[in-house]
């Protein structure tokens, strides 16, 4: 059976969020490449929905201009930094999900032990 990577899950609305964030940025990179024309409504679109998460990493390196194309530094730090922020969040999740399913599992015992005494008192 194949994994599913969009069910009805927390998991789900994470892997979403950071697959769309990480496809703006994408589209970033490339209209930042390929000199997209800033006035468009598209690419204006684009620019702001990923300047919050693009912003903080713009002054570690300024952007490279090779043969007519410019690489955004920037846009390339934030998609590494959405993924690892991603990864923390689902072992995060993960592991609030074990804790919760163990405390269920043990109370889920701990009702069966009360109702067999019960049974044979």
């Amino acid at each position: 059976m194949p994994i599913q990577r969009y069910t009805s899950t927390p998991f789900s609305v994470i892997n979403m969020l950071s697959d769309l964030l990480q496809a703006f940025l994408v589209i970033r990179f490339v209209f930042i490449l390929f000199h997209a024309n800033a006035t468009n409504w598209l690419v204006k679109m684009v620019y702001g929905v990923t300047l919050p998460f693009v912003s903080p990493f713009a002054s570690i390196f300024t952007p490279t201009r090779v043969n007519g194309l410019t690489v955004e530094w920037a846009a390339l730090l934030s998609m590494i930094a959405v993924a690892i922020v991603t990864v923390f969040l689902m072992s995060a999740l993960r592991l609030v999900v074990s804790i919760a399913e163990e405390a269920e599992e043990e109370e889920y015992e701990r009702i069966q032990h009360h109702r067999h005494r019960h049974r044979h008192a």
